[in-house]
Formats: structure tokens, C-alpha cells, sequence
């Protein structure tokens, strides 16, 4: 890569003109990013191929369900910025660019405190029900929760419980799988209790 390749300039390109990277393995959540782009408008540019190298024209490498919820909402065109890679280059971008957010993690207080400090969270990505939990999860007695969401913190909700993944020897899984009932919860529990 030279100097000047980094020098991306913006372009608005027609949404009729793009087409997807037939080896993208990305499946992600367009209705989230549709009400992302209702609410905060399209604040990064998506990454185009120009194709010269791998002979498929405005091609795009990242930003694939940006486009769909684009399209979804009616617009002619999203703004992009252009690279020109080889086959081997472009496949690189997809996979950084999948993969980057794959990695990346929370501080969980500070997503806390910045989720509790914002008046509605329309287009985060984020519900009150995860704020509501990570508050819990955290016991952050400093943090409030809305008054309308309080009863979030009382559910039984299994999809809001959070998970713990671990290993264990084989011995201990075939115990676990031998104990009575279908409650992985109540099963772990009673492990621990008849190990201790």
C-alpha cells in the first residue's frame, strides 16, 4: 500500500450500482441497522471495490447489510469510499472487517453508564431489557434503571440471564448429563452442592 491509497475520498455511490461480495459470510441484523439509520443517519461509509483487479465492478467489501437496510428505507445512494484490491486483498477486507467486531469486547461499567446516560436508546443496538440486566449483572447500585423497565429486573427471563461456558473433565460431564431433569441450571447446582 502506498501513501496515496490511504487517501479515501467519499463518494456517493446509487445503491443500484453496488453489488454484494459472493463469499460474504456475514449474517447480520438489518432491522437494528435500518433504525440505526432512521436515527443517526449513515455516520461511516461503506468500503467498494472498484473491481479493476478482479474484473466485478463497485463490489462491496464492508457494509453489506448497511446497503440492505439502506435499500430497505428507499435510499438511491449511500456514501462510500473506493479501493481498488486483487482478489486475495479484497477477501482480507471482508474477513478484518467481520472479524474485528467478532473480537472486540465491552468495559461492562462503562457501557452501563453510557447506555444510563443517554434519554432513549433508539438506534444503539440496545433495549432497556439489556440495560436493565447489565445493571443487575453488575449490581451497580449508583446506576438507575427506569421506572417503567424496574420490573425487567423480577423476570425469569432465561434469554436474560447471562451465560457462563467453561470445561470440564469427561467424568464430571457424563455425571452431569446422568442427573434427573431437563434444568441445566438445577442440574449444575446440584453438581456443585454433592462435589463440595
Amino acid at each position: 500500500m502506498t501513501d496515496t491509497d490511504s487517501d479515501l475520498v467519499l463518494h456517493r455511490i446509487p445503491l443500484a450500482d453496488l453489488s454484494p461480495h459472493p463469499m460474504n459470510p456475514r449474517r447480520g441484523n438489518v432491522a437494528m441497522l435500518v433504525e440505526s439509520l432512521q436515527e443517526n443517519r449513515q455516520y461511516a461509509p461503506i468500503v467498494v471495490n472498484k473491481g479493476s483487479k478482479t474484473g466485478r465492478r463497485d463490489e462491496i467489501l464492508a457494509g453489506h447489510h448497511l446497503v440492505l437496510a439502506a435499500a430497505e428505507l428507499g435510499w438511491p445512494d449511500i456514501k462510500a469510499v473506493y479501493v481498488d484490491e486483487d482478489e486475495e486483498g479484497a477477501r482480507r477486507i471482508l474477513l478484518a472487517d467481520n472479524r474485528s467486531s467478532d473480537l472486540a469486547g465491552y468495559d461492562d461499567r462503562l457501557l452501563a453508564e453510557l447506555l444510563s446516560s443517554l434519554e432513549r436508546l433508539d438506534g444503539t443496538g440496545f433495549t432497556e431489557e439489556d440495560l436493565a440486566s447489565l445493571i443487575k449483572v453488575l449490581d451497580l447500585p449508583d446506576i438507575e434503571v427506569p421506572d417503567n423497565d424496574q420490573d425487567i429486573l423480577d423476570k425469569s427471563d432465561e434469554a436474560m440471564w447471562p451465560e457462563i461456558r467453561g470445561r470440564v473433565a469427561p467424568s464430571l460431564y457424563a455425571t452431569f448429563l446422568l442427573l434427573p431433569g431437563e434444568d441445566d441450571a438445577g442440574k449444575l447446582s446440584q453438581l456443585l452442592q454433592d462435589r463440595s
